[in-house]
C-alpha cells in the first residue's frame, strides 16, 4: 500500500504553502509542535488536555493515506485540515498566543461539495464548525457557520 502520507505546515499564499509542505511523513502533530518553514509554526506548541486525549484515542483512525490537505493563517491561529482515504480527518488550530494546539478528529460524509464532520466523542472545535464546503474550481474549502455562511478559508494545498 502507498504509504507517502503526506503532512505539511500550511499557510494562506502559495509561497507559504510551497515552503512549507513535505513528503517525508511530517504528521499534523508534528505540524502543530512547530515543524516546518511557516512563520507561524516555528517554536514549540504543546497539546491542550483535550487535545491531546482525542490525538492518542484517534491515532489508529488517522493511519489511513492522506488524499487531501488545507490551511490557512489568519490572525492569530493557523489552521489545518486532513482528509484521509478511509473518510476521517484531523483537525489542528495552532493558536499563537498561547503556544498550545487544538486537536480534533473524527469521521466525515459528503454530500454534493460539502463535507460534514463527525467530530470524535463530539468533542467540537472551539474553532471550527462541523460543515466545510468545498470549491475544486478555487482549490478552497471553507467552514461554513450555522447560517451556512461561508467563515474560515482555508486553501487546498494537494489532493492524491
Amino acid at each position: 500500500m502507498k504509504k507517502a502520507i503526506i503532512y505539511g505546515v500550511l499557510a494562506i499564499g502559495t509561497l507559504f504553502l510551497a515552503s512549507c509542505a513535505s513528503t517525508n511523513g511530517i504528521t499534523p502533530v508534528d505540524v502543530a509542535n512547530g515543524k516546518g518553514n511557516c512563520n507561524s509554526c516555528t517554536g514549540n506548541y504543546t497539546a491542550t488536555d483535550i487535545s491531546a486525549k482525542v490525538k492518542k484515542e484517534t491515532k489508529r483512525l488517522l493511519e489511513s493515506p492522506v488524499v487531501r490537505m488545507a490551511g490557512a493563517e489568519m490572525d492569530e491561529y493557523t489552521y489545518y485540515l486532513i482528509i484521509n482515504e478511509n473518510k476521517t480527518f484531523s483537525a489542528v488550530v495552532n493558536i499563537h498566543g498561547s503556544k498550545k494546539y487544538d486537536f480534533r478528529a473524527g469521521t466525515f460524509y459528503t454530500k454534493g461539495d460539502t463535507l460534514n464532520l463527525n467530530y470524535y466523542k463530539n468533542i467540537t472545535s472551539a474553532y471550527l464548525t462541523d460543515q466545510v464546503l468545498v470549491d475544486y474550481k478555487k482549490r478552497e474549502m471553507y467552514f461554513l457557520d450555522e447560517n451556512q455562511v461561508k467563515t474560515t478559508r482555508l486553501k487546498i494545498l494537494n489532493e492524491l
